[in-house]
């Protein structure tokens, strides 16, 4: 068995008797992981590693906005080339431009209370009250989303006729689909 104490260049306290039938190449690769790890090169690996994280997140970041872009720019095109007039084409696309705002503002509301009643939930000594004052607010903003997404339905319906509708709605599902599969696009 190797043991990691002991000076790194006193390979003898590094290892234990019963290793002592090691190959020299085992016992000079212990004798290295001893002194590497021993010389700090754990904190330069982990600075390393989280510097190409960061690294990887941020590109990660960068292609999730421009996947937002790219889907609100696919949405827009979308519009100009279903909607014949200029002009409500234009206020489609402010209700679809809102709509996106709100929802996505009003998602990242919904992670954190979801994240708080996680944590209310794991606390022993939280209440049944508290919980379920937590699920009411849980479910009242999840009720205010769906108003939202109603209320903006119900404002673009009149803008088009039901054939540009069944044309736009024909998409839904591709967007729909496209947001479950990254949820970070909102």
């Amino acid at each position: 068995m190797v043991l990691l104490w002991g000076f790194p260049g006193d390979f003898k306290s590094t290892v234990s008797a019963p290793d002592r039938g090691l190959s020299e190449k085992k016992q000079k690769t212990i004798m290295l992981r001893t002194l590497l790890m021993k010389t700090g090169l754990p904190v330069v690996m982990l600075f390393l590693f989280s510097f190409i994280l960061g690294g990887c997140a941020s590109q990660q970041g960068r292609l999730l906005k421009k996947q937002q872009q790219d889907v609100l720019k696919s949405y827009q095109q979308q519009v100009v080339n279903t909607i014949d007039d200029p002009e409500r084409a234009r206020e489609l696309i402010r209700i679809g431009e809102n709509l996106y705002l709100q929802i996505r503002n009003d998602t990242k509301i919904l992670l954190k209370m979801t994240e708080e009643l996680k944590d209310l939930n794991g606390a022993y000594d939280t209440t049944r009250e508290e919980l379920e004052t937590a699920f009411h607010a849980l479910n009242t903003h999840r009720r205010n989303m769906r108003n939202k997404i109603l209320a903006a339905r119900n404002e673009a319906l009149p803008l088009t006729t039901p054939e540009e509708w069944q044309a736009l709605m024909s998409r839904r599902g591709t967007l729909l689909e496209f947001i479950q599969q990254n949820p970070g696009i909102l």
